[in-house]
């Protein structure tokens, strides 16, 4: 029995291999998807070198302060008795 090398559901693949194409693609020249924009540094297609002889350092981004200190919130507030939710709402410890 011949097996058509177009049908899918026939072709056979071998263990540790890709199973092979069904399908007319095209040469290892073309580049499949869209070209996305250049980024910061410029690396596009043919601009390596330009990448590779300038370098960019790091910017550390700024540690963000919380909004509260919940440890000390804590702490106000068990001196301050406030066991549950109506008590410490009645307090100004919340604010």
């Amino acid at each position: 029995m011949k097996i058509n090398p177009k049908n899918v559901l026939l072709v056979k693949d071998d263990v540790g291999k890709a199973k092979p194409s069904t399908f007319d693609l095209p040469g290892p020249e073309f580049a499949y998807g869209l070209r996305g924009p250049d980024d910061q540094e410029g690396a596009g297609i043919g601009f390596t070198k330009a990448v590779t002889r300038s370098w960019a350092l790091h910017q550390k981004s700024k540690k963000k302060k919380p909004d509260k200190d919940f440890k000390k919130l804590n702490i106000v507030s068990s001196k301050e008795k406030a066991t549950n939710p109506k008590v410490f709402l009645s307090s100004k410890l919340h604010i």
